[in-house]
């Protein structure tokens, strides 16, 4: 048995309650196809196929069917017609007739190609029509140029030009020159082309014009500026106003300049802060800023973060040094807190909860590792990366005791910190102190077990003593 074909090209589109059936790019005419009265249009639908028989084919893009579309309205839906079924005589014998028809214009088409005179056209397998040369005409157009001894070569450089003169006139040049009309000077000399382009510069430009309006350096100096010691003057090199401050060919700062409360505080508009690794800053003032021969800068600068925090910032080049208000130092590694230790700031709030042995053995367990730091930022030294350590990881000493560690305000959970602000940092005191409670409850333990060991030792002894009693009366 046969295969089957389908015709599927193109889309469809299909009103609700009509039995008209519009395609997209379709050929629904072509008798090469297949597609005939009498064959099925399959559609898909929402779990199903439907199915309607073709009662007649208009033209490639369009066709009836004998029951009205039963559905919603589709629109460039994707569809399908059986045309290769057995026992569609009539649809294999037109198709087969149509390819044959095609076949046979095609062999004529290219027989024209190869024989005949003039144009030719084809219809290509889509169905467009295309209009090719025959060979004859091909080498009759060949031989219909001129002839290659007259072409100019590129390597001449227009040296084969019979009248080279005529050639310039014929490009707009008049006696060999390009006159102003054309962009040119009309000159055939450096100095009359100069004397063409500056002829209307004998009088000097004004201010207006770009200029100065004057013919002598004075003049000029004193048309763009008055100079003088008074407000609303040019102030000069010997100016008394500047006196103290740097000399007019550079130098040393001299005098006793001194910072405002103006200088000191620039802004707290919005448009002067800027954001860095999540966070707002605002600059006070930048002190120095230098080129320290790797590639950056370092900067010196008291910044503050609104409503947050004052600092003193160093940054030398491989990230920014902050020492806060508040006490804290970040760094580059993470957060230093420095607090002090007078009872006298501080509110008491009793013994810690729990079983400090418990959390130092927790603390052993989980938070203590040999690592080696991540190079997660330009460093000069890249020996420091290569060193093992020893210590505590901050979070799963938090997840130990909050206490243990200091969880950043913002990006504790990101994948890698942005600055020294997003990185957890370890209460080495809490640690510490810790310590000592376990020891101090290690030391209890102890001595409750030799007091009861003492005592078990006299209980024996006792009972002993007991027992030998008898022995010797007898």
């Amino acid at each position: 048995m046969a295969a089957s074909t389908w015709y599927r090209a193109g889309t469809i589109t299909i009103q609700a309650d009509s039995k008209t059936v519009t395609g997209t790019n379709t050929r629904w005419n072509d008798p090469k196809q297949g597609v005939g009265a009498g064959q099925i249009l399959l559609v898909p639908g929402a779990g199903s196929v439907q199915m309607y028989e073709i009662v007649s084919v208009e033209s490639d893009t369009h066709l009836t069917l004998n029951d009205s579309w039963a559905g919603d309205t589709v629109t460039d839906s994707v569809y399908a017609i059986p045309t290769g079924i057995i026992g569609m005589k009539e649809t294999l014998v037109l198709s087969t007739v149509a390819r044959l028809g095609y076949y046979q214009q095609q062999l004529d088409g290219w027989q024209k190609i190869m024989t005949g005179d003039g144009d030719v056209t084809i219809e290509a397998p889509d169905g467009t029509e295309i209009t090719i040369s025959s060979f004859k005409k091909l080498n009759d157009d060949i031989n219909l140029k001129a002839n290659i001894t007259d072409v100019l070569e590129k390597d001449d450089n227009l040296a084969g030009l019979a009248d080279k003169l005529i050639s310039r006139n014929n490009l707009g040049f008049l006696n060999g020159v390009l006159p102003v009309s054309l962009g040119g000077t009309g000159a055939t000399t450096k100095a009359d082309a100069w004397a063409a382009l500056l002829e209307g510069l004998i009088t000097p430009l004004s201010v207006k014009q770009g200029g100065t309006g004057a013919t002598t350096k004075a003049d000029a100096w004193a048309a763009l500026a008055t100079y003088g010691t008074t407000a609303g003057t040019a102030a000069q090199g010997n100016d008394s106003r500047i006196t103290g401050a740097l000399p007019k060919s550079g130098g040393d700062l001299t005098g006793s300049p001194r910072m405002t409360s103006n200088m000191a505080y620039l802004s707290n508009a919005a448009s002067a802060r800027y954001t860095l690794g999540g966070i707002t800053y605002l600059d006070i003032i930048r002190m120095s800023q230098i080129d320290i021969g790797v590639g950056t800068a370092g900067v010196l600068q008291f910044v503050a973060n609104p409503g947050n925090a004052l600092s003193f910032e160093l940054s030398p080049g491989n990230g920014t040094h902050s020492f806060r208000h508040d006490g804290k130092i970040i760094t580059n590694a993470g957060t230093v807190q420095i607090s002090a230790s007078d009872e006298r700031i501080k509110t008491k709030r009793g013994k810690p909860v729990g079983t400090a042995y418990e959390r130092i053995m927790a603390l052993a367990a989980g938070a203590v590792q040999d690592y080696n730091w991540l190079n997660y930022q330009d460093d000069i030294n890249e020996y420091f990366y290569q060193q093992p350590q020893r210590g505590f990881m901050a979070q799963s000493a938090f997840a130990v005791d909050p206490v243990y560690a200091s969880k950043p305000k913002d990006g504790a959970d990101s994948e890698m910190p942005e600055g020294g602000d997003q990185i957890w940092g370890l209460n080495t005191n809490a640690i510490l102190a810790d310590a000592v409670l376990a020891i101090s409850e290690i030391e209890e333990k102890y001595a409750a077990m030799f007091s009861e060991l003492q005592a078990r030792m006299k209980a024996i002894d006792g009972h002993d003593a007991k027992i030998s009693e008898p022995e010797r009366s007898s």
